[in-house]
């Protein structure tokens, strides 16, 4: 494999680094690590396709948060993920004290549309800088490693895995 494998964002793998093992599709994807998106919903995707996450991002563009809607809200990294977006002065007091956060928002596998606050949001979220959501990280809720502040399970930087274009058809032996 090569640089084209990122994890949790768009920029290229350090050289040298080889991702795991994977069945090649024609499709990018983030894959979380076997943790479900929403463990309430049985056989919940451990996986989405990265055209659904960029399709979610495109819509906050436009998105106007409803007032009864928490998201998207401030992420400061106390994870310390290696995010490739910058982060920004989301409040005064981050600018007051020097602080680069994000801001994140939930993203659900299968569809495209930006989520809304319509449903419980799952495990799966964006990371992107302020006034910039097309260039954005993908990070879930991981309860394996623990509980955050929050109470949920500390963030989790996603596996980026890029799409591998099909094999030509082989040319027929005589």
């Amino acid at each position: 494999m090569s640089s084209e494998y990122r994890r949790g964002s768009s920029s290229t793998a350090p050289p040298g680094h080889e991702p795991v093992h994977r069945v090649p599709t024609d499709s990018s994807y983030y894959s979380f690590n076997g943790t479900p998106y929403n463990d309430k919903i049985a056989d919940s995707q451990t996986w989405m396709y990265a055209r659904e996450a960029r399709a979610q991002q495109a819509g906050l563009v436009s998105y106007q948060q409803p007032h009864n809607v928490r998201y998207p809200s401030r992420f400061g990294n106390g994870e310390k993920l290696p995010f490739t977006t910058p982060g920004s002065y989301v409040t005064p007091r981050d600018q007051r004290n020097g602080i680069r956060a994000y801001l994140h928002h939930p993203l659900i596998p299968g569809r495209s549309e930006t989520w809304a606050g319509e449903q419980r949001p799952g495990a799966v979220r964006s990371a992107y800088t302020k006034g910039d959501p097309n260039r954005f990280d993908v990070m879930y809720h991981d309860p394996k490693k623990g509980a955050s502040k929050s109470g949920h399970g500390s963030m989790e930087m996603a596996n980026y895995h890029a799409a591998v274009p099909p094999r030509p058809p082989r040319a027929p032996t005589a």
